[in-house]
């Protein structure tokens, strides 16, 4: 989807865990059509979102900013499931829009995020 949606050149990609945060659908989108998106947002210690580290060219880190400039960039350690650690950053809410909203997500937006998690 990165290459293919946003045009972005991936370098590598790994299975990964990111521990002391959680997906929340707290982003409020299109009642009845779209009612909530996912972000990531802090948790508790036991809490970790699993998903799939990327490294990308530094002129592609621009471009997904750009898409991205919505949200903030929080700097985390990725385990990735073969055993090794790797520095990033993942999107979740810039500080002035956090939100106690807690939504579900549509059907079709649910069978997304499964079928992300079975490409994994």
């Amino acid at each position: 989807a990165l290459r293919t949606k946003k045009g972005l050149r991936v370098l590598d990609h790994a299975a990964a865990i990111v521990r002391g945060w959680r997906m929340s659908f707290s982003i409020q989108a299109i009642p009845l059509v779209e009612p909530a998106f996912a972000v990531a947002a802090p948790g508790a210690a036991e809490d970790e979102i699993h998903g799939v580290a990327f490294c990308i060219p530094e002129a592609d880190v621009a471009l997904l900013d750009k898409v991205e400039s919505g949200y903030a960039k929080a700097d985390v350690s990725f385990e990735t499931y073969d055993g090794r650690t790797l520095q990033g950053y993942l999107y979740t809410h810039k500080p002035d829009k956090g939100s106690s909203y807690e939504g579900l997500p549509s059907k079709r937006y649910l069978g997304v995020l499964v079928k992300g998690a079975g490409a994994v």
